[in-house]
């Protein structure tokens, strides 16, 4: 694993924790090439992925570790979790899911085939290694944008959803996976007959990607609440 790797697996990917949440208030956000939310735009070749996104703040002792561990340890029960994989991704006899966490807010994705989340919080500080994530025409892409935060995180976290769909994470450069937005599309560099579907939304200051083998027709963004 190179120092970047490493430098960004502490930064970004701290841990993975196991959550399966419950529905509450649904909140619909389409793809951004999709102009109105007409749900006659959803075909049966499209997936709509059901996003739950859990505040933590309030659990545990008030530190994040302590928050994550009891949602983890909730979920865990809840998701039907029977262990972890070759590359350490967490596996259930129900369902494929994908879970995500930063600052105060834990997300959950389920699918009947693999699937991967991401969400960041969009922070200056956070952001010094990640261009290195990108490729060259991504970074000048970047230096073109109004606004080079929102891309850099749109960016990153599509990379990162579509690496922890296929179970593997960090391990590999995530410089060499490329994010197409003009189809929402990503596909690894070395590999580009095997693309995959990818979109993202922004919520609050945080910015949430998903990515999956099915087309992406839209997310449905869960507020969820979790008993103490």
């Amino acid at each position: 694993m190179s120092g970047l790797q490493i430098n960004l697996r502490k930064q970004i990917y701290p841990s993975v924790n196991i959550l399966f949440t419950r529905c509450k208030d649904i909140i619909r956000f389409y793809n951004d090439t999709v102009k109105t939310e007409n749900v006659n735009m959803k075909t049966d070749d499209c997936e709509t992925v059901i996003c739950h996104i859990l505040d933590r703040s309030d659990l545990g002792d008030g530190t994040p570790r302590s928050s994550e561990r009891k949602a983890s340890e909730y979920y865990r029960n809840m998701s039907g979790c029977i262990g972890e994989d070759e590359n350490g991704k967490p596996i259930s006899e129900k369902t494929y899911f994908n879970i995500s966490h930063s600052g105060k807010y834990t997300v959950f994705v389920t699918s009947d085939e693999p699937i991967g989340v991401d969400i960041e919080k969009i922070d200056e500080k956070l952001s010094q290694n990640l261009d290195k994530a990108l490729n060259e025409k991504e970074i000048r892409y970047m230096k073109l944008s109004d606004n080079r935060l929102t891309y850099l995180f749109r960016m990153w976290t599509c990379k990162e959803a579509y690496l922890k769909m296929i179970g593997l994470g960090l391990r590999i450069d995530p410089s060499r996976i490329i994010v197409d937005f003009d189809c929402n599309e990503v596909y690894d560099s070395e590999n580009e007959s095997a693309r995959y579907s990818v979109i993202s939304l922004d919520y609050q200051n945080y910015i949430i990607s998903v990515c999956s083998p099915k087309t992406i027709g839209c997310i449905e963004l869960t507020h969820d609440t979790l008993n103490k």
